[in-house]
C-alpha cells in the first residue's frame, strides 16, 4: 500500500502494537514547493515474529517486486 509522512522517514519495521507491524520499503524523500520535506513509500503488514520468509511472502501476496532486506 502507498503511505506517506512528512517531519522522519518511515522506519523499515514500524510496530503497530496489535501483534502486527508494517515493513515500510521504497522510501523516497521529495521537496514540495514550500520547501516541506515528506515521504513516498510501499508498505506490507505481517504478523509477529519479525522474520524475512514473512515478509517476502507479505511482499509476493501483494505483487511486490521487491526483495525483503532488514
Amino acid at each position: 500500500m502507498k503511505s506517506n509522512r512528512t517531519q522522519a522517514a518511515p522506519p523499515k519495521i514500524e510496530d503497530l502494537g496489535d501483534g502486527t507491524y508494517y515493513y515500510n520499503f521504497d522510501v523516497v524523500e521529495e521537496t514540495k514547493e514550500n520547501e516541506e520535506i515528506s515521504y513516498n513509500y510501499q508498505q506490507v503488514r505481517c504478523n509477529y515474529p519479525i522474520v524475512l520468509e514473512e515478509i517476502q511472502a507479505a511482499l509476493i501476496n501483494e505483487n511486490y517486486n521487491h526483495i525483503a532486506v532488514l
